[in-house]
């Protein structure tokens, strides 16, 4: 998916977004140009990439991407199914399929503990502190959710810096 496709959702919803690549200037210019823009009414997205990307061409990278893959309906972590968001591998390539192929690895399973609370958590229904889980049965250290797994999870920032009273 490249950055023009997210135009239609700032324009129906005035939201603003940017697209950065991991260079500071750039980071900072995405993380001030949304401000800039909502102030002037405007509501697009501005690709922050664009010594790599230009937005509307289709590159190699993706054509390879899409000879190799699929997209298919998925179903995410504490989130719920979203009609074609996810990547499948082609019939064709089934063999390093990691889901079903020869690269499986045994015993892998991505349910995640009913405790855990991280899709309200990801949705903004809870807050962290909220969830039952929530510095008792998930850490940094043993982390039930993706929130806690990142360093820039909520439910790890939470944990942090002391928004729970825990320790810093």
């Amino acid at each position: 998916m490249g950055w023009t496709e997210y135009e239609p959702i700032a324009a129906s919803t005035g939201c603003r977004s940017s697209s950065p690549d991991s260079s500071r200037s750039t980071s900072s210019k995405a993380c001030c140009w949304p401000c800039a823009s909502s102030r002037r009414g405007r509501y697009e997205v501005e690709n922050q990439y664009a010594r790599a990307c230009a937005g509307t061409a289709i590159s190699p990278r993706r054509t390879s991407s899409r000879a190799v893959f699929e997209l298919v309906d998925r179903n995410w972590r504490g989130i719920g199914g979203i009609p074609r968001s996810g990547l499948c591998v082609r019939e064709e390539f089934a063999a390093f399929d990691s889901d079903t192929g020869a690269l499986r690895s045994p015993g892998s399973n991505t349910a995640e503990p009913t405790v855990c609370r991280a899709g309200d958590v990801l949705r903004g229904v809870l807050k962290p502190t909220e969830c039952p889980a929530f510095g008792t049965l998930c850490t940094p250290e043993r982390p039930l959710g993706a929130p806690m797994v990142s360093s820039e999870g909520a439910c790890a920032a939470y944990y942090n810096y002391g928004r729970s009273g825990a320790p810093l």
